[in-house]
């Protein structure tokens, strides 16, 4: 299982729309399993009725995303932030909260057509350029009608 790194506090208007054991199986075989971390984060910027207002008005909101960084400490990295890793290569994933009332759509949205775009990203072919700096496969749901994801960075 993908090990949870973070799993943050939300308000009880909301609800991570995936759980660890649901993600894990789904990216079970990727070639970057063993170095993946999976953390639950809040919408920093947004409350629970912003969240509802976007969703309502056919705004996309961001419901989950893989990112790759790689930054090289440079003449000028601190000891303090190698030692802590900050510098080392990284593969995350993250999970951001929905509505209670839309969990089960989005969720299912999820499964059937986020996880596996979340999977074709980590699983494509990459020079070796691309393996310096931040990359992310980001994943927005909007839902006017029955829902639609967006994705970005595929």
């Amino acid at each position: 299982m993908i090990p949870t790194k973070l799993k943050s506090r939300i308000s009880k208007e909301l609800s991570f729309p995936l759980g660890a054991k649901t993600v894990s199986e789904a990216l079970e075989g990727v070639p970057q399993y063993a170095d993946l971390t999976l953390a639950f984060y809040p919408h920093w910027d947004l409350t629970p009725p912003r969240i509802r207002r976007m969703l309502d008005s056919d705004e996309p909101i961001r419901i989950m995303e893989a990112t790759y960084r790689n930054i090289p400490p440079g003449r000028s990295g601190s000891r303090d932030l190698m030692a802590l890793g900050w510098y080392d290569e990284t593969w995350e994933l993250a999970v951001y909260p929905v509505p209670r009332d839309m969990k089960s759509a989005i969720a299912a949205l999820l499964v059937t057509k986020g996880l596996p775009k979340i999977r074709m990203w980590l699983e494509m072919k990459r020079a070796d350029s691309w393996h310096s700096g931040r990359h992310s496969c980001r994943l927005l749901v909007r839902f006017a009608d029955e829902g639609t994801l967006l994705c970005e960075g595929l």
